[in-house]
This record gives C-alpha cells, structure tokens and sequence, in this order.
C-alpha cells in the first residue's frame, strides 16, 4: 500500500485551506478549503480517506512526491488523523518588510484568527501530547491573536518555532524562550543598517538588533535562537 505519514500526522494552515504539508517537493498537494473557524475533522478525515485511495490507483495528487512510500497495511485499511505537528502559514502575505528575496509580501490578504481553530482542534482531540507548532508567514508577529495563540500553545505544554524578522518585539516569544519550549528564528539577513535596508526594504536594522538582544537576555540558552542570513 502506498501511503504518506504526513496525511494522518500533519497538517499546514494555508490561507484558503488545510493541506498535510508545505509542499517543499514542488508538486500537487492535497488541498482542503478553509479559510478559519470550525474545521471539519469528520469532513476533512474523509478528504485525507479520498487521498489515500487515489494514491493506490496513481492519481496526480502526491505523484512523485519522496515522502509517498509502500507500507504493509491492508489497501481498505482506514486513515486515523492524530497530528504531531500543526504547521500555521494562513498569513503568508502578511509582513512589515519588503524584502528583495521574497514576493509574498506582494500577495493580498490577512489570514484568519488562529486561536479559535487550534482551540478546536484540541476540543477534538486530534493533537498529540508530543505536537510540535511552527509559525511561518508572512510575519506572524503582527497577527491579532499572536501572541494570545502563541501563550495558549505554551500554556498547554506544546513546543513552537517562530520564523519572525523581529521588528517587533514579542513577549510571547520571550516566554517561550525563557522556558525553553521552543525556539526562534530571525531573518536578519545583514550586518549594517545599510544593507539592511537594501535587502529588506525598511528601516529596522537597530530596532531588530535591540530585539534579538532582548530574545537572548530571555532564552534559557542560546541556541535557541537562530539567523537567518541571506548571502547576496
């Protein structure tokens, strides 16, 4: 049988839908609509049910993917959603930069609340004890309920990596560092006010500096916090 543990394990808030993965293969990822509130765990269940039965008859949906892999289960054997990690992305055009390496900030739209639907998903018990959160983006510093959804994850013991450009300062992200729960990212991507500019299209480079300073003197350790630097 062949089968993806990413379908059952998995699951990336998009703006307009759920899907099992990022889609860092480049190829057609199942999608389900969506765009915040209630999801449908009986609806999306029957989704993921419907993927796993067209990957036995070759259907384009995963074809090619590295990830799909032949497994010894029954071919009628049904799909149980038990996620292990919770992947939030439904503000992919929101950001405060303008970088010069990325075009999403291009895009429209805002995403949706966040906390009401990873409420739910607890509410329906479909997150495992050991669930791991990563917020992309966009910028998820700058979401409405950030840092009330980033508190609620800690709050209930789950890990959480942030993929922030630190702009502005996060006490949720200085919590989660104090407590050793998770970890930071920071797209730094320069070493002087000027080529910070340049590249990210703002004026921050002081302010982001301060911040990261201010994410260390929290952080439990060190490596907690990472850099990310583009080389141009």
């Amino acid at each position: 049988m062949k089968f993806c543990l990413n379908l059952c394990n998995d699951i990336n808030f998009e703006p307009d839908a759920v899907q099992p993965c990022c889609n860092v293969h480049a190829i057609a990822v199942p999608r389900f609509p969506f765009t915040g509130g209630r999801l449908d765990m009986a609806a999306y269940a029957r989704h993921i049910q419907n993927v796993v039965e067209q990957l036995q008859k070759g259907g384009a949906v995963c074809r090619g993917c590295p990830e799909c892999i032949e497994i010894n289960a029954p071919q009628d054997s049904a799909a149980r959603l038990l996620f292990r990690s919770v992947s939030i992305n439904m503000h992919r055009h929101l950001c405060n930069c303008r970088c010069v390496y990325c075009d999403l900030w291009r895009g429209h739209g805002a995403g949706y609340a966040i906390l009401p639907v990873l409420r739910n998903l607890e509410e329906q018990k479909v997150l495992r004890r050991d669930c791991f959160f990563s917020w992309g983006g966009g910028e998820p510093g700058i979401l409405p309920d950030f840092e009330e959804a980033s508190q609620w994850i800690l709050h209930n013991g789950w890990p959480q990596y942030v993929h922030t450009n630190a702009l502005r300062f996060s006490p949720a992200i200085a919590a989660l560092l104090r407590e050793g729960k998770g970890g930071v990212n920071v797209s730094l991507d320069s070493a002087s006010p000027e080529v910070y500019r340049a590249v990210k299209g703002v004026d921050g480079f002081t302010r982001v500096t301060a911040n990261i300073e201010r994410y260390r003197a929290a952080a439990r350790e060190a490596g907690l916090i990472h850099l990310q630097v583009h080389h141009f």
